[in-house]
């Protein structure tokens, strides 16, 4: 996936990401792709940016997933198989099918880390690209007339220019829980243009040997995380409590976070930087109420942490953003 951000950089002359080119099977942590997004978007700021982006996809970019499709006899049996095999193309949140008498219904579960506020923008814009990218694989895959959706939802808001979204022919909706697609059940019976049964079983004899190796440290950091959120806000962000509800034991959890090159403590590090720049930026909270939020007894310790993270002090660094915000609205 982040060989298709580099070829779209590439596409649009955006030099001034730092991107290269990407082998099919290469992963970067979901925090990395977040990352990159937030990059492509301060550099190129459109609506509908993950729209535009998925529409540079082609087989290479979704890996052997995409390939196992071409040779699947129709969109149902493909999306049948699909659940197995996505973690080989986007292992980053959890994808699940519903399937009612007319129609179906593919959605994404939001990260435990978009619910306490962090990285939403850019998930927004990752869950775009997925909607973009199926939309142009499923149009390669059984041709552009026949593809139709019933409606789309995302969970971004509702941008000032909403001709991007004009793409997919249907009612889109913003502000929603989820992101979700809904597929006319006919759709599904498509048959694919040329299958090839012995090629499928090939692939996936292939795709499971990948699975079996597939790193698992996104999903257990992402869990980790999920806890530590969830710790934050029961004022009890300890690694005992968390490691128990992960049914282990402190010293095990350590041991499998720095087998990751991690610890525990950068995890609940990381978190707390990234909610405390956020609360900051809004400018709701004091500076003694966000080190009450972030678990912290007395609000110098905060600050002697946040320092240690950026060079200044809470409330230098929120002046320094109101400034730069401020500046920006000027130049506009």
């Amino acid at each position: 996936m982040m060989q298709l951000l580099y070829d779209y950089c590439e596409q649009i002359q955006l030099s001034s990401v730092d991107l290269r080119p990407y082998q099919i099977n290469e992963r970067v942590s979901f925090e990395y792709w977040l990352k990159t997004l937030r990059e492509i978007n301060a550099k190129h700021p459109i609506s509908g940016l993950g729209i535009e982006i998925g529409g540079v996809v082609q087989p290479s970019h979704v890996g052997v997933l995409a390939y196992i499709a071409q040779n699947t006899a129709n969109l149902a049996q493909f999306f049948s198989m699909s659940k197995h095999y996505i973690n080989l193309w986007y292992h980053y949140t959890e994808l699940h099918f519903e399937y009612q008498k007319d129609q179906a219904i593919i959605w994404w579960e939001q990260p435990s880390y978009v619910k306490s506020g962090l990285y939403v923008y850019e998930t927004a814009i990752s869950k775009e690209i997925m909607v973009s990218i199926l939309w142009h694989l499923l149009i390669q895959l059984v041709g552009e007339s026949n593809v139709h959706f019933n409606w789309i939802e995302f969970t971004s808001s509702k941008p000032l220019n909403t001709e991007p979204y004009h793409l997919f022919h249907c009612p889109v909706k913003f502000d929603a829980e989820f992101t979700r697609i809904c597929l006319p059940r006919r759709l599904l019976e498509l048959p694919m243009r040329r299958p090839d049964s012995i090629l499928r079983e090939i692939l996936e004899s292939h795709a499971e040997q990948s699975l079996n190796t597939l790193p698992q440290e996104d999903s257990f950091i992402e869990k980790v995380n999920h806890h530590i959120l969830e710790a934050l806000e029961q004022q009890c962000a300890f690694i005992e409590p968390i490691a128990e509800k992960m049914n282990m034991s402190a010293r095990q959890l350590q041991k499998l976070l720095k087998e990751q090159g991690l610890s525990f403590q950068q995890c609940l590090n990381t978190i707390r930087l990234e909610l405390a720049k956020k609360h900051l930026r809004d400018e709701v909270y004091s500076i003694t109420e966000i080190a009450y939020m972030l678990s912290y007894n007395q609000t110098a310790s905060f600050n002697r942490a946040f320092k240690s993270w950026t060079g200044l002090n809470p409330s230098q660094w929120r002046h320094q953003t109101q400034n730069a915000k401020k500046q920006l609205i000027y130049e506009i």
